[in-house]
C-alpha cells in the first residue's frame, strides 16, 4: 500500500471532486458602493471604487495602522472592524492578500485606448501587476491596502473590484477513484491502454506549495519525474493539483501529465486552460471555480474551454456537492416596503416579498446571488457584458428588522458585475429564522434570478422554500 501525506480524492465522471469553503466571521460586502455621477470619457458610471468591501477594507486598515479604536459596526451590531491584521484578513477571508498586505484588485479602465497608460499609472501607484486582460478592459494586480483610496485619481479609472479567492471543490475521504471507476480491471483486460500517447493537463490551487511537495510525490512513484509545470500556484496553497494529478496517473499511468494554476483570478484560470491545451494536453481538468463565475453566460473561463474543445480538447470539471442549497425564479415585480424601504420587490407568490430561511446556531451563510445580465468575471468595458440593472439583496427579522442590505448603495452599473455576495453569520446559540427579498433597484427587470449557497466546509444551507426546483451546478 502507498504511503501518502497527501489525501487522495474520489475520481467519478471526469474528476468530480467535491465543493469545500470556509466559513465566516461577522458580516461582510462584497458589493458595490453608490456614489455621486461623475461623468468620466463619456461614462456616468466611472471614477468610482465599485466594489464596496475595498472601501471598507482601505479604512478599517487605516484605523490598524493610525492605532484608532474601531468604532463602526456591521448591521447585527457585531464589532466590525478588526483590531489586528489577522483579524482583518479573517473577516476578509473571501479575497486574496500576499505576505506584503497587499490586497488583490481588479481595476478597469474608462477607454481600452488609454490602456497601456492606465496600466503604468496603477504600477506608480504601487500595484503588482499580476495579470493583463485588455480585452476587459482590466488590469489585475496586488496594491498596498492604503493605496486603494487613491485609485479614482487616476484619469481614466473607471472602477475597481476586489479579487475572489477561488473555491476548491474537494472531498475529505481518501481516493478510492481507481476502483471505483474500474480502471484496473480495464488495464488488465486491455494491457496496451494505458494513456499512452495522451497528456491530461491539471488546474488547481498549486502543485508543490504543500510541503513535502512535488519532490515526495516522486520519490514515492506516485508522480513520475519530468511532470511538466507551467505555473505553480501562491505559497501556502494546498496541492490539491498534486492529488489529483496522483489520482490520474494511477488511473493512467502511461499519460503524459501537466499542471498549471488556476488560482490568482479567473483570468489566471483561462490563460492556464489555453497554455495547457499550447503544451500538448488533450484532456485538461480542474476542481476549482470562482465565486463571481456568471451564472446565465459563459464567463471568461468558459470561454476559454469552449475555445480548446473546438480543437479538440476533452475537458472535464468539477460539478460541487452543494446539493440543491440554490434557488431561481422567474423575475416578477411588485411593488412593496421591506425593513422600511420602499420599491419594486420580487413576489415570492401570494403578493410577498419574502423568503423565509434559517441560519443554524453558529454556522454562516454565504451565497452568491445573480441575474440574467451578461458580464465577465472582474467586470467589462465590452458593450455585449456591461450589466444595465441594479440589483439588490436584503434580509430581515420576521419583525422586519433589516439584519442585510446587499445592498442599498451598490451600483451593479459600475462594477458590471450582476453579483451581490452576501455573507450572513449567526453567532448565537439558537437558529436564526429571516426573510430574504430582492429589489430592482435601477434599469430594466431581469427575466430570471438565482442564488447558490456555498455549503461546504459547515456553512449553512439557508433552507428556503424552493430549493428543491434548483441546481446548486453552475459556472464554466
Amino acid at each position: 500500500m502507498k504511503q501518502r501525506k497527501l489525501p487522495k480524492r474520489v475520481l467519478v465522471a471526469g474528476l468530480l471532486l467535491m465543493f469545500a469553503i470556509g466559513t465566516s466571521v461577522g458580516l461582510i460586502s462584497m458589493t458595490s458602493t453608490r456614489a455621486a455621477a461623475v461623468v468620466r470619457d463619456g461614462d456616468p458610471n466611472a471614477g468610482k471604487i465599485g466594489c464596496g468591501i475595498l472601501r471598507q477594507l482601505s479604512a478599517e486598515y487605516d484605523m490598524l495602522q493610525s492605532g484608532q479604536v474601531p468604532v463602526t459596526q456591521d448591521r447585527r451590531g457585531l464589532a466590525a472592524a478588526p483590531t489586528t491584521w489577522a483579524q482583518l484578513q479573517q473577516k476578509y477571508k473571501y479575497i486574496q492578500f500576499d505576505a506584503k498586505k497587499r490586497v488583490l484588485v481588479n481595476a478597469r479602465v474608462t477607454l481600452l485606448e488609454h490602456f497601456d497608460g492606465f496600466k503604468n499609472e496603477l504600477r506608480e501607484l504601487g500595484m503588482e501587476v499580476t495579470v493583463v486582460a485588455e480585452k476587459q478592459g482590466l488590469v489585475i494586480g496586488y496594491l498596498p491596502i492604503d493605496r486603494v483610496a487613491e485609485m479614482p485619481k487616476l484619469a481614466h479609472f473607471s472602477t475597481a473590484s476586489a479579487v475572489f479567492k477561488p473555491i476548491l471543490r474537494t472531498g475529505s475521504k481518501n481516493s478510492e477513484g481507481d476502483a471505483v471507476l474500474k480502471s484496473s480491471t480495464y488495464r488488465i483486460a486491455n494491457p496496451t491502454q494505458t494513456g499512452a500517447g495522451f497528456t491530461v493537463g491539471v488546474i488547481s490551487d498549486s502543485v508543490s506549495q504543500s510541503p513535502p511537495g512535488l519532490p515526495n510525490s516522486v520519490a514515492l512513484k506516485d508522480l513520475p519525474a519530468g511532470l511538466n509545470v507551467l505555473l505553480d500556484g501562491p505559497a501556502a496553497s494546498t496541492d490539491e493539483g498534486r492529488a489529483m494529478l496522483e489520482i490520474v496517473w494511477d488511473i493512467a499511468p502511461g499519460a503524459g501529465l501537466a499542471f498549471s494554476t488556476g488560482s490568482g483570478s479567473p483570468q489566471t484560470f483561462a490563460t492556464s486552460i489555453t497554455n495547457l491545451f499550447g503544451a500538448g494536453c488533450q484532456v485538461i481538468c480542474d476542481d476549482l471555480g470562482y465565486p463571481n463565475t456568471p451564472f446565465f453566460n459563459d464567463g471568461v473561463v468558459g470561454q476559454a474551454i469552449d475555445t480548446v474543445t473546438a480543437s479538440g480538447a476533452f475537458y472535464c470539471s468539477a460539478a460541487g456537492n452543494d446539493g440543491n442549497t440554490a434557488w431561481g425564479a422567474n423575475w416578477t415585480g411588485m411593488a412593496a416596503t421591506v425593513g422600511g424601504i420602499a420599491g419594486t420587490f420580487h413576489d415570492l407568490g401570494g403578493a410577498s416579498p419574502f423568503h423565509p430561511i434559517s441560519i443554524p446556531a453558529g454556522q454562516t451563510m454565504v451565497l452568491a446571488f445573480q441575474w440574467d445580465a451578461a458580464f465577465l468575471e472582474g467586470g467589462s468595458v465590452l458593450p455585449a457584458f456591461q450589466v444595465a440593472n441594479d440589483l439588490a439583496v436584503i434580509i430581515t427579522t420576521p419583525a422586519d428588522v433589516i439584519l442585510v442590505q446587499a445592498f442599498p448603495d451598490n451600483n451593479n452599473l459600475t462594477t458590471d458585475e450582476a453579483l451581490e455576495f452576501v455573507v450572513l453569520n449567526n453567532p448565537g446559540a439558537v437558529p436564526l429564522i429571516a426573510r430574504i427579498s430582492y429589489q430592482l433597484v435601477n434599469g430594466p427587470a431581469p427575466t430570471a434570478i438565482k442564488w447558490v449557497a456555498f455549503t461546504g466546509g459547515g456553512n449553512a444551507d439557508p433552507g428556503a422554500p424552493g430549493q428543491a426546483n434548483s441546481s446548486a451546478i453552475f459556472g464554466h
